[in-house]
């Protein structure tokens, strides 16, 4: 027992001294400088910003989804569905759409991660209100192993025009150059 207390006090006492003491305070940061000298390793300004800074891809509005598609500000109305399992990739959501067609109405559509990647959540039902929503949901989530969530409706997956890829809520179509359409004279 007095090995334990011992710990969780020397525990204590050091994150007390780090918070006091900041590493570059007591000298640590030179230290690790003189290590990278005696290693060889020069440290180069460019590089170490383009660590510190991400560069976080941009994709047009409204091309893919996110998490906050699915939630409604409060006091709106929209119409409620289902998030049906977790956001996957193309094939895998076009073998669970067509095991769920006879039993619910599914598409699939682009959707960014909180992380950044790319992946595809499938989308099935629609709903005027919570209670029919429930309602469906506890009857079908027995035959479907996959798990229903119930969410709000984006406005484009409302809508259901698929693109060419058979996606709901893609990238708008690229421009129409109008110079390159009309013939030249």
């Amino acid at each position: 027992m007095k090995y334990i207390l011992l710990a969780v006090l020397c525990l204590v006492l050091g994150y007390s001294a780090a918070l006091f003491f900041p590493a570059k305070e007591i000298g640590l940061s030179d230290l690790q400088n003189e290590v990278n000298q005696f290693k060889g390793v020069t440290e180069n300004k460019e590089e170490s910003a383009e660590i510190l800074e991400p560069k976080l891809a941009t994709y047009a509005a409204n091309s893919f989804l996110v998490e906050s598609d699915f939630v409604s500000v409060p006091g709106g109305t929209k119409p409620l569905g289902f998030r049906i399992g977790v956001s996957v990739d193309s094939t895998t959501a076009d073998n669970l759409i067509k095991t769920l067609k006879p039993i619910l109405p599914a598409a699939k559509s682009r959707y960014l991660t909180a992380n950044g990647n790319q992946a595809v959540v499938v989308v099935g039902g629609q709903f005027d209100d919570r209670s029919s929503a429930t309602k469906a949901l506890r009857s079908l989530q027995p035959s479907i192993k996959e798990r229903l969530q119930i969410i709000y409706l984006p406005t484009c997956v409302v809508e259901n025009k698929p693109d060419d890829d058979g996606f709901i809520c893609g990238p708008p179509p690229p421009p129409k150059d109008d110079a390159a359409s009309t013939p030249a004279n």
